[in-house]
C-alpha cells in the first residue's frame, strides 16, 4: 500500500523488521524502478551491477546485498502485494517472468492475511 508516496507494509512474511522499517521510509518519488513496480510492471534485475550503473542511489543496493532480485507486483480484490525474491548470486530471472508473475497471483489468491490486513487497516483508517 502506498500512502503519502511511502510504502505501508500491512503483511509480509519471513521479513526482517528492520527491513520493513527502511522500506516504509523510502520516498517513493525518488526511486523510479519501485514507483514503476507499484503501478503494476514487474522488475527483474538479473544482475547487481547493471542495477547499480542505472540506479547508482537506490536504497535497495543498501538494504540488500543480492545479486539479483525480482519485485513482482500482485492484485487480489484490490488490495495490492509485492512478491519480492532475492539471490545472493546474479541469476538471470527475467528468464522467468512467467513463473514469478504466475507465483504472485497465486500467492495473491491465498494469502488470507492480506486481505484481513487492508480490511482492518481501511477500517482504521474510518475510526479515525
Amino acid at each position: 500500500l502506498v500512502e503519502h508516496g511511502k510504502l505501508k507494509m500491512l503483511a509480509t512474511r519471513n521479513a526482517d523488521p528492520r527491513s520493513i522499517e527502511v522500506l516504509e521510509q523510502v520516498d517513493l518519488s525518488g526511486t523510479r524502478w519501485l514507483a514503476d513496480v507499484l503501478a503494476g510492471s514487474a522488475a527483474f534485475v538479473d544482475s547487481r551491477d547493471s542495477f547499480a550503473a542505472d540506479h547508482p542511489n537506490a536504497g535497495v543496493l543498501h538494504l540488500y546485498p543480492s545479486g539479483s532480485w525480482a519485485a513482482v507486483p500482485f492484485r487480489s480484490e484490490g488490495t495490492v502485494g509485492l512478491l519480492s525474491v532475492h539471490f545472493a548470486e546474479p541469476v538471470r530471472l527475467s528468464a522467468y517472468e512467467v513463473y514469478f508473475s504466475l507465483a504472485a497471483e497465486i500467492l495473491a489468491l491465498s494469502h488470507p492475511d492480506i486481505r484481513k490486513a487492508y480490511d482492518a487497516y481501511r477500517e482504521s483508517l474510518a475510526a479515525g
